[in-house]
């Protein structure tokens, strides 16, 4: 139990105690070694997950503002107000994750605020449509937005969020 409890605090979360014990203090130990070694094991999984789901979700405004603002730099495109709204727009996407990163006190919190507001999905699609411009060109997409005008009550950040996973995760 001593070997098991010094590796598991030094990080092999995987490594058990045999409950096969005949003395109920002795077993109930090993369980609880056990129990928190599995506990362990699912926190560091949670929080290499969340590592990976920040990076994605960072990549993706900076990978559209760097590729605006390139092809912009080279003459590639022209600098319209629409452009650099679009741009702005992903700014300010960008400094949303990182309020959001500033508000987790711990691992441990695993719910966001919703900030429930009227949104107009038709408009929205189409300006983060509008922010991978420069990534569908590069890869010769022809990307349209079919639909009409939708009102739904939702987190405006939010729903963006998941519109431009989706339009990031296809383009892979």
């Amino acid at each position: 139990m001593i070997s098991a409890t010094k590796k598991i605090s030094e990080g092999d979360y995987g490594v058990r105690v045999s409950t096969e014990l005949k003395e109920r203090e002795t077993y109930e130990l090993a369980d609880a070694v056990n129990h928190m070694a599995e506990a362990l094991e699912e926190q560091e999984y949670l929080r290499r997950q969340m590592t990976e789901d920040i990076a994605h979700e960072l990549r993706t405004p900076v990978t559209n503002i760097s590729s605006y603002m390139e092809m912009m730099m080279d003459d590639v495109m022209e600098p319209t107000t629409e452009r650099l709204k679009s741009c702005y727009d992903e700014l300010a996407r960008l400094s949303g994750l990182i309020a959001d990163l500033e508000r987790l006190e711990s691992a441990e919190a695993t719910a966001y605020d919703l900030n429930k507001e009227d949104v107009e999905l038709y408009r929205l699609a189409e300006t983060i449509l509008l922010g991978f411009e420069t990534q569908l060109r590069e890869k010769r997409i022809d990307a349209q937005l079919v639909g009409e005008e939708v009102h739904l009550c939702a987190d405006r950040g939010r729903i963006g969020q998941v519109i431009a996973n989706l339009l990031s995760n296809a383009l892979k």
